[in-house]
């Protein structure tokens, strides 16, 4: 998830805890219930490590539930929201 997000850093709070950067990737702790909210990311992936992870974009009416090994990809300009669940 690289747009927008280059000014957080290692252990940062961000919906959660960001654990690692690397290249284009970064790995977002969430906590039950937290929020997730991607502004810009058309192209961004997100991949679902453990849990559930429900994904929702602007322009678009399905809504994406991810499991554990799943991914979603940002298809749309705009605000993109991922809720764990």
């Amino acid at each position: 998830m690289k747009r927008n997000l280059n000014h957080i850093q290692p252990g940062q709070r961000f919906s959660g805890k960001i654990e690692a950067i690397h290249n284009d990737t970064i790995k977002i702790l969430m906590h039950d219930g937290s929020l997730l909210r991607i502004e810009g990311g058309r192209g961004t992936k997100i991949f679902c490590i453990s849990g559930l992870l429900w994904m929702t974009q602007e322009n678009d009416l399905k809504d994406y539930f991810l499991a554990t090994g799943e991914e979603f990809q940002v298809t749309h300009p705009g605000l993109a929201a991922g809720l764990n669940q």
